[in-house]
């Protein structure tokens, strides 16, 4: 099981693009992407967020219940595919 789902717009093409690039080097996977919108994504959404959130991206750490948006996810991004953290 992951411990990070990443929530991302399909709509923008950075975000499409970084979560491709995201996947390739994830090679502990612990990163599951999942596209805004989708029932899945609302969920969570909805589990973080009183109103519509304003970022695109969106990390959630599923073990410590933490949602990081836009560029507060980089680092922890990178924590995560380098360390497997």
């Amino acid at each position: 099981m992951s411990r990070y789902v990443l929530l991302y717009s399909e709509a923008c093409s950075k975000c499409t693009r970084y979560t491709r690039w995201i996947k390739r080097l994830d090679i502990f996977h612990r990163i599951r992407p999942v596209p805004l919108g989708t029932i899945e994504a609302t969920k969570i959404i909805m589990d973080y967020y009183s109103a519509e959130p304003a970022y695109t991206y969106h990390l959630v750490d599923l073990e410590t219940e933490t949602i990081y948006s836009g560029s507060k996810a980089v680092p922890r991004l990178i924590r995560a595919l380098t360390l497997g953290q």
